[in-house]
């Protein structure tokens, strides 16, 4: 067995005790310091990079932005002749299947030297100019034209029949827009 002996005072040994304890809150404060600065310096740091960043991503986005608007205003330009070019297609009418109709209905003898198209909201005028051998030909191809479907009215001077022979003729179609398909 063992015997201790107790040789130092107990004022003494308290005395130590609180000088282990104020070097033991010495030694947590000064490492809770360091560790503060660490983080303060780290954050500082983080954050002087990302400002560094922003700023890159901001000029950046200012060369693009640049580079786009004269693309977006390219692109608008393109858009309004696209929609421009759209309501000409939509609001002019197809005179071809209209023009093949009168031609097939000219006789071999009538020559037509000039069509005129004449288009309008509400009535459509074709203007035929031409000549004949004679008026029994030209009469027929009156007949003829008077025969299609669009035609509504014809005008016809009466110059046009008072020659026997050869015979130069102006005759003016009205064609309602209703009556045609687009």
């Amino acid at each position: 067995m063992m015997l201790t002996l107790n040789l130092i005072p107990q004022q003494f040994k308290r005395e130590l005790s609180l000088h282990a304890t104020y070097i033991l809150l010495k030694k947590i404060f000064i490492l809770l310091f360091v560790v503060l600065c660490v983080s303060s310096v780290s954050l500082v740091s983080a954050r002087m990079y990302l400002k560094q960043k922003l700023n890159e991503l901001t000029i950046q986005t200012q060369a693009i932005s640049f580079k786009t608007k004269d693309i977006k205003e390219k692109v608008t330009t393109l858009n309004a002749l696209l929609k421009g070019t759209r309501n000409a297609l939509e609001s002019t009418q197809s005179w071809a299947d209209i023009l093949t109709a009168i031609e097939s209905h000219i006789p071999m003898p009538i020559t037509v030297n000039e069509i005129t198209l004449e288009p309008d909201k509400t009535i459509h005028r074709i203007k035929l100019i031409g000549t004949s051998l004679s008026r029994d030909e030209y009469l027929e191809f009156e007949r003829n034209i008077k025969t299609l479907p669009f035609v509504t009215s014809i005008t016809s001077p009466v110059q046009n029949i008072l020659s026997m022979s050869e015979n130069a003729f102006t005759l003016t179609l009205i064609i309602q827009p209703s009556t045609l398909t687009q």
